[in-house]
């Protein structure tokens, strides 16, 4: 039997597999043919100037290839105002490599993000801090997900023996941990912008861990620096903080007004002045300004709920502000639906899946703004079950494309392997707001079963952990009331608007209007899971049910289960 010929050149996926490449540009056509993932040829290759990779080459240089060279090189690409820039290592370069090739894009999960896939690269090349945090959080991504018998379309073994991933993320974890401690206490602009900076590498590799509680205390202490400043830092800063915001408040109850900055930086961005006419010129804006809207929308919500407890109506200004909204969420879409055709041209294999999860996230929007005026907030999405069932079809649509979900019952949806853990605000937050706010027992129950069989995480999310709860709340809620209805077990079957409507909807009495989750101190799968709920006159008394020891109600086995 011949020998298999070793390939040198190509995309790596052709190189994995061992086969002739024919190097096509942007994706090499025998993978695109084949219905392969093609990963790209790699930022030190040289690669299509539409992957990932060739936006973020600017901030670190192509440097020449080394076979477990020790000497030391430099990341070569001047910063304005610097005159040096960080050494590294030839093991070093090797995880900046993959954190830049292959962590960012998939922190970044299917969309644009501007401080994971050009920021942070950028500021590797001129802050120390940065890059030994960068550098721990490539490591630890590599360390705990890197399977030779699974197809990780970016691994490389070249690092040596005594520099191995495990020990070189913790090596440069404590680096960063060292110099991040007398940085947090300079208060200029400039040193704040980098503590931010590193803040969100470090809630990124806490999540990989696992480590919820030490995530959770870099975010809050995050979210106490964003308050405390003079001068709010740019949206570029922000941005993975509005997005944990987000994520938090739609999945466990926090209030966004209570971080009243993030939530002014989010309306910086005019989202209310759109014009109906206007197209957006890439991803990242369209992203940017549904993203606003649904900052906007949680905060009405808000405040529209402490005014309807408070006196039972609503003020002008809060009146205004909710037509305003709609209004921007109307003309959003209209510049979404004259954009796509652009945006999907200019999408490359990831952020072509962006641009479809727009949509879903406009659904989320319409409900949340709909639901914000109502003194009856929890009745409205009753009028919306068609909305919802648009969500679930879209999701699954979605994964039918990407073959996100996992398991041994869903083969056909394994062609993406690797590491899932993610800090855009992606489908775990609009699942979980799906089986919470849907009261049509099918599909809310349909929504769940996707958040189980995705098995990764948004931010600190993890979606096991969310559809536990999921179904913690919706038992409380219904109390048996279905138990005799024998349900679809299929979470990837298309739903149908019909079909939700043959059972009957839980009462009004039975919903819960609140539901928080209060994460205990000593265990990352411990806390308390609070339900309210308000009587049917209007009157500002609040019922509150509990359920203790969430351990044995949301526990998973793994942050990020491949």
């Amino acid at each position: 039997m011949p020998a298999t010929r070793k390939v040198k050149t190509g995309c790596k996926t052709c190189k994995l597999r061992r086969v002739k490449c024919d190097e096509s540009k942007p994706e090499c056509q025998r993978c695109v043919s084949a219905g392969r993932f093609c990963a790209g040829y790699g930022i030190w290759g040289g690669g299509s100037k539409r992957d990932d990779a060739s936006d973020q080459s600017t901030a670190v240089s192509t440097m020449p290839s080394t076979r477990r060279q020790k000497k030391q090189h430099r990341l070569s690409t001047p910063v304005p105002g610097h005159n040096q820039t960080p050494a590294i290592s030839a093991d070093e370069r090797i995880c900046l490599d993959y954190f830049v090739s292959c962590v960012s894009p998939r922190l970044s999960a299917v969309f644009d993000s501007q401080f994971w896939l050009r920021f942070v690269p950028q500021a590797c090349a001129s802050e120390p801090l940065v890059l030994h945090a960068s550098l721990a959080l490539g490591a630890v991504y590599k360390s705990k997900y890197d399977d030779s018998r699974s197809m990780v379309l970016c691994q490389d073994r070249r690092l040596s023996v005594n520099n191995n991933p495990h020990y070189l993320a913790l090596s440069q974890y404590n680096k960063a941990l060292n110099l991040f401690r007398a940085h947090v206490l300079k208060k200029d602009p400039s040193s704040q912008r980098v503590t931010l900076t590193v803040s969100a590498l470090l809630i990124a590799f806490e999540i990989v861990l696992g480590n919820y509680e030490a995530a959770m205390i870099h975010i809050n202490h995050s979210f106490s620096i964003i308050n405390n400043l003079t001068l709010l830092p740019s949206e570029e800063v922000t941005e993975p903080f509005s997005q944990m915001l987000i994520q938090l408040a739609l999945i466990g109850g926090m209030s966004v007004s209570s971080y009243l900055p993030i939530s002014k930086v989010a309306r910086q961005a005019t989202c209310i002045n759109l014009d109906s006419t206007r197209e957006f010129s890439n991803l990242f804006e369209a992203h940017q300004t549904i993203n606003t809207i649904i900052m906007n929308a949680i905060q009405l919500s808000e405040w529209c709920r402490s005014s309807l407890q408070a006196s039972n109506t609503l003020s002008d200004d809060l009146l205004a502000r909710h037509q305003r909204l709609e209004k921007a969420t109307r003309d959003w879409f209209m510049a979404y639906t004259a954009s796509k055709p652009k945006l999907i041209s200019k999408s490359n294999h990831r952020t072509m899946y962006g641009v479809y999860m727009l949509q879903i996230f406009h659904s989320l929007a319409t409900i949340i703004i709909a639901s914000a005026s109502s003194s009856r907030l929890e009745a409205i999405p009753d009028q919306y079950t068609d909305t919802f069932v648009s969500i679930i079809t879209q999701v699954i649509t979605l994964w039918d494309m990407t073959g996100f979900a996992v398991g041994d019952s869903f083969e056909r949806n394994r062609r993406i392997t690797g590491p899932r853990v993610t800090m855009e605000m992606a489908i775990v937050p609009i699942l979980f707001y799906t089986a919470l706010k849907c009261r049509s027992p099918s599909l809310r129950r349909q929504a769940a079963s996707l958040l189980m069989v995705s098995q990764y995480n948004d931010g600190i999310w993890h979606s096991g952990v969310a559809a536990r709860l999921a179904l913690t709340v919706i038992e409380m809620e219904e109390r048996g009331a279905y138990a005799d209805v024998e349900f679809d077990s299929d979470p990837f079957r298309k739903p149908h608007l019909m079909q939700y409507r043959a059972l009957p909807t839980l009462p009004y009495t039975s919903r819960f209007h609140e539901v928080r989750v209060v994460l205990s101190n000593g265990s990352r799968h411990s806390g308390k899971l609070v339900c309210r709920k308000a009587p049917v006159d209007g009157r500002t008394i609040w019922a509150e049910e509990t359920a203790e020891g969430m351990a044995r109600v949301v526990e998973a086995t793994s942050p990020c289960l491949l």
